[in-house]
This record gives structure tokens, sequence and C-alpha cells, in this order.
């Protein structure tokens, strides 16, 4: 039996823009300005097993959606030629749109700037994208480069010592100018105190989009800063809750919508996941607490089984604690 999660796996990015910085000799994110390139990056992605192809769409100063279109065209097109559903990074109305147009499956982000409007609504519906809110990566970005960041008892609990202090030193030693433009926006709140905040916007966004029937799956963006693995979960279910989702209705998006995109991706008998039923794999969590009383309680699992095998919450967290020694 297998002791591992089950897991769709992207390749580097492909990218409107460079992020040299983030290259250690494995890039994360790779700049493509070509429809040939795109087809070519994501054929090569195709054939190394990846199980969905990722396109950071990002609009740079002096640009506009079409410029980088006829390029995530290619890469999706690619993508569904292999078989691969194609996720997008679009966190604009204007490019999430151009993405879900080009024939995006899967918006890996909320659209953050302004309200979605009823045509983009219905261009998800009917194309059954999956959207992915990632609602408070981007406070947490502010909160961590302001050196405001205050980890939830979850994150204390849960994440890992080392990582978790290491954020001081991003609020204290990186210099804000330094910082992409994204996120020296985080940082500026009294540019116009007036304005609704992104993470307002997003909120909006995602009760407009679930009302409407758009498939959402609960996800977080974690590894950024602030962001942690495991709670950063629980915090972004609350949120959810907070737009209107009813707590079955989250508990829902984190697992029958995590499991839409699992058999986007080709997993394995993913039609029946996130469910409990009589022939479905044995994947589940065992929690202390109701997280129908309260979506916090997501932090509090005790056991979790794994096609059938049980493992105890306590041994993994202990077996992570230090990954640095390991």
């Amino acid at each position: 039996m297998a002791q591992a999660p089950r897991v769709g796996v992207a390749g580097p990015l492909i990218s409107s823009v460079a992020r040299p910085k983030l290259d250690l000799g494995d890039p994360p994110i790779l700049k493509v300005e070509t429809p040939r390139e795109a087809r070519e990056v994501a054929r090569r992605q195709a054939e190394a097993g990846f199980d969905i192809i990722k396109i950071w769409y990002i609009v740079g100063q002096g640009q506009t959606p079409a410029d980088f279109r006829p390029v995530a065209e290619a890469a999706i097109e690619t993508a569904h030629e292999a078989g691969l559903p194609a996720a997008v990074h679009a966190t604009e109305l204007e490019t999430a749109r151009a993405a879900v147009e080009a024939g995006a499956d899967v918006l890996v982000h909320s659209v953050f700037d302004r309200p979605v409007d009823e045509a983009f609504t219905q261009l998800l519906v009917e194309n059954n994208v999956i959207y992915i809110p990632t609602i408070m990566v981007r406070e947490r970005y502010g909160e961590v480069f302001a050196g405001a960041y205050e980890p939830t008892e979850a994150a204390k609990h849960l994440g890992n010592e080392q990582v978790l202090a290491s954020l001081d030193d991003l609020g204290t030693e990186v210099p804000a100018d330094s910082l992409p433009r994204r996120m020296r926006a985080a940082l500026r709140r009294d540019v116009a105190p007036d304005a609704i905040p992104p993470s307002q916007t997003a909120i909006s966004n995602l009760r407009a989009l679930h009302d409407a029937g758009v498939r959402v799956a609960a996800g977080t963006d974690a590894g950024n800063p602030g962001t942690p693995h495991g709670p950063a979960l629980a915090y972004e279910m609350q949120v959810m809750r907070e737009a209107g989702l009813s707590p079955m209705e989250v508990l829902e998006t984190a697992t029958r919508g995590g499991a839409a995109l699992m058999e986007r991706a080709g997993a394995p008998n993913a039609d029946a996941l996130g469910r409990l039923q009589a022939g479905a794999p044995a994947d589940l969590v065992v929690l202390r607490e109701n997280p129908l009383d309260d979506l916090m309680n997501v932090a509090t699992a005790e056991h979790i089984v794994r096609d059938g095998r049980v493992f105890e919450a306590s041994a993994l967290l202990e077996a992570a604690a230090s990954p640095a020694e390991r």
C-alpha cells in the first residue's frame, strides 16, 4: 500500500515573465516568448510524465492580456493533445477571461482586481472550469514583508518551526524596493484608504461564481511566505465560509472539488475520490473535532487513512518536523 499522498504534479511554469532570482539550477518558471517554444516546452513536460501543464499568465507593465495569449493557446493546445489539463495563474479578470477562452481547464487563483461579470461567469460554467480561490495568500505576503505576520495556533501546531522562524527575517531583512511589484502593492495600505482590499473582491467573486454553479476546489498556494502547508487550508476554508458558503459546501470544495481536479489530472480511480461510499478508495481524515461546528477543526486530525492504511497524524508531524536534518 502507498505511504504517500495522491498528487498531481506540474512541471516548471510556462510564463510570460522571467524570475531569474528563483533559478537555483532547476528553474520553477520558464519565460516562453513564442507559440512554437510553448508547444515544445509543453510537449517535453508531457513526455516527462507530468500530470498537468501550468501557465503563468502575468501581464507586465506596458503589456495587455492579448500579448501572451497566442503563447498560452499553443501551450494549452499541446497539453490537450497529450491528454493533459492546463492550469493557469491569472489573477485579473481580463487575463482570466483570456485564459479560459484559450482553453484553460483550471484557474488556480481568484480574480482579485475587480468583480467578475456575467459573461465571465457563464464562460466558466459552460467550459466546466475548476476555480481555486487561494484568497489569503496575497494578504499573507503583505503581512510577512511588513513584519506583521502572526502565525495562527494551527500554524504553530502543524507548521515547521524553522520555516515559521524564517519569516521574521523576511519582514526585517528584505528591502521593500527589492520585492516584485505585486508584493510591493500588498504593502501599500495607505494608497487608497477607501479602496476595496483585493481579498474582499476575491471573497465576493467566490460567492458569485459558486452561486452560479462554477466548480470550486479549495486550495492555498502553500509554500509561499505566510502560507504554510497544512494549517493554511484550515484558514482558507474559514475565509470561504465568510464568502457565504455553508460549512458543508466548504468541505465539499476540499473533498469533491479536489477530487474533480485529480480526475482532470488523470489520477487512477479519481472519479471515486472525495466521497465515502462502498467501493471508493479508503482515503479519509479522522478529526478530533467536528468541522461543521468550526471549520478550523480540520486542523484537529488524529488519523490519516490512505488506501485503507491508517497513519497517526502525530507520527507524520514528528517525521516532518526537521526536514533539514533528514
